[in-house]
């Protein structure tokens, strides 16, 4: 199951150091065993992935796409202000890494969908596939 989506420059995204990878169903059931918090998974990109996660019990599920859908949809900016708290008080090389990573991350999933700049993008892009 991918969780999350590759880092845009061919390989495996890094969160803390740690490199995001598909897990299976099992690794996901033995997550949700080991809390009792509700378990919730970001970055589920397919109905397939996302059957797999209620298998699992996962308690909810968020597209980490959103971004990409609302400039899709005609957007001119989107707001990810939540995403950065974090980094606020590390300074401002951090967050400037951080927002690059974002913007990494979105030519990504652009690059996954075909569309080579923004301008490309409307609605119906939301609707191919990924992989």
């Amino acid at each position: 199951m991918t969780l999350h989506l590759g880092s845009g420059r061919g390989g495996y995204d890094r969160v803390y150091g740690l490199p995001m990878k598909p897990k299976s169903t099992a690794e996901m059931k033995s997550f949700v065993k080991a809390t009792r918090l509700p378990f919730i998974v970001k970055g589920v990109l397919s109905v397939h992935d996302a059957k797999r996660c209620m298998e699992a019990g996962v308690a909810g599920i968020v597209s980490g796409m959103d971004a990409y859908k609302c400039l899709a949809l005609g957007a001119d900016a989107v707001s990810v202000g939540r995403h950065l708290i974090p980094f606020i008080r590390e300074g401002v090389e951090p967050l400037t890494n951080i927002m690059k990573a974002m913007t990494s991350e979105l030519a990504g999933v652009m690059a996954s969908t075909g569309v080579k700049s923004l301008k490309e993008m409307d609605p119906s892009v939301i609707h191919k596939t990924l992989f």
